[in-house]
């Protein structure tokens, strides 16, 4: 994780004496980040940024749902501070997941997105004591203002215990994002999840919300050093507006 992402989120929260989400209000950080926003509809992205001499003009993709655009704005925000001397950014829906490997400076904009709209120091200290779960992502992302996947992200870099957290769709894994202490080698992007899966059974039958399993280790994970009586639980959330299934999976002696 970028540590230059996270102080330069930090130093603007401090400048401003943020001390509650309630006072995050991200347009106006982005326009005292000479940073001006306008809304219209754009094909190809959600978020346009043209920088130059220290000031930028942002356009966000209009009807954007409000804490996708928040999102957004704050990632844009982002890149300006960063990443002034790229000029132009052209930000499409995958560019604000993280887990680019051959465009870092999109992860680094969501490190920063994700400090500046969810500090750090207003997290309970000991949120990581518990196992992962579901009802702890929906209370942050209610209190921040933030999508429930934005949120979950941040939540679980926050763990010290592997945590991974995998998005299916039409049973295919979409995407996924290890926490910092996840090291585990994962299966492929676009390959058909596992048939044990709490995530395929989910989209079977009619599971409870937040329902958690007891799963095999090569159910989500291709990595040899595992053995076979290693395992892990799996713990699903169903999207119905996305027809998605996020996935927490973490080992059983968490």
């Amino acid at each position: 994780m970028s540590q230059r992402a996270i102080a330069a989120a930090q130093h603007i929260l401090s400048k401003l004496r943020i001390t509650d989400p309630s006072q995050i209000q991200i347009e106006e950080i982005a326009y005292l980040e000479n940073v001006l926003t306008t809304e219209k509809e754009i094909s190809g992205s959600e978020g346009r940024l043209v920088s130059k001499y220290g000031k930028a003009i942002l356009t966000v993709k209009s009807n954007l749902h409000a804490a996708r655009r928040r999102f957004v704005i704050a990632h844009e925000v982002g890149h300006h501070v960063l990443h002034s001397e790229m000029g132009l950014n052209l930000c499409e829906s995958a560019d604000f997941i993280g887990y680019h490997k051959t465009r870092p400076q999109e992860s680094e904009a969501n490190v920063f997105a994700s400090e500046l709209l969810m500090p750090s120091f207003l997290w309970k200290s000991d949120i990581n004591n518990a196992e992962p779960s579901w009802h702890v992502v929906e209370n942050y992302a209610s209190y921040f203002s933030t999508s429930f996947t934005a949120t979950c992200i941040k939540y679980i870099n926050m763990f010290k215990s592997p945590v991974t957290l995998i998005c299916s769709e039409n049973g295919k894994i979409k995407w996924f994002f290890p926490n910092l202490t996840c090291k585990y080698f994962h299966k492929n992007i676009g390959e058909s999840i596992a048939p044990e899966s709490l995530a395929k059974k989910q989209g079977k039958q009619s599971v409870e919300r937040f329902a958690k399993e007891i799963v095999l280790p090569n159910t989500w994970f291709s990595d040899y050093n595992l053995s076979g009586d290693q395992y892990f639980y799996e713990s699903c959330y169903y999207s119905e507006k996305y027809n998605q299934t996020l996935s927490l999976v973490w080992p059983m002696n968490f």
